[in-house]
């Protein structure tokens, strides 16, 4: 599923500050949930990959091993910052993703070379 519409942009060699919007009929709300709809995990641990990859010209990128935390719920209609970084000599992209003020989620994925 493609990232949401980026608003905002932020580039440097190794980093990369994206402001985005998330409208509430985004099909990543459908049936998570109805009657509160949040952005799953997957959805934020995939557009990390996706943009890093983008950003950063690694190659279709296989995670060898990744650490998530998720701290706070996003939902529909909040502007989002997603802040990725990429460490080149350990093939390590570290990712945040905060709501206003406060850190929604954060982590670091190892990526190998696709086969």
């Amino acid at each position: 599923m493609r990232p949401p519409v980026t608003l905002k942009e932020r580039t440097g060699p190794d980093h990369v500050l994206l402001e985005m919007a998330l409208p509430v009929e985004s099909e990543v709300f459908v049936d998570h949930f109805p009657v509160y709809p949040v952005l799953a995990g997957v959805f934020q641990i995939d557009w990390a990959i996706t943009l890093g990859a983008e950003y950063f010209e690694f190659a279709p990128p296989v995670a060898t091993d990744f650490r998530v935390k998720f701290r706070r719920v996003i939902g529909p209609t909040n502007r989002l910052q997603l802040d990725l970084q990429w460490d080149g000599s350990a093939r390590a992209l570290s990712f945040e993703y905060r709501n206003r003020d406060e850190v929604a989620s954060f982590g670091k994925i190892k990526v190998g070379k696709s086969r």
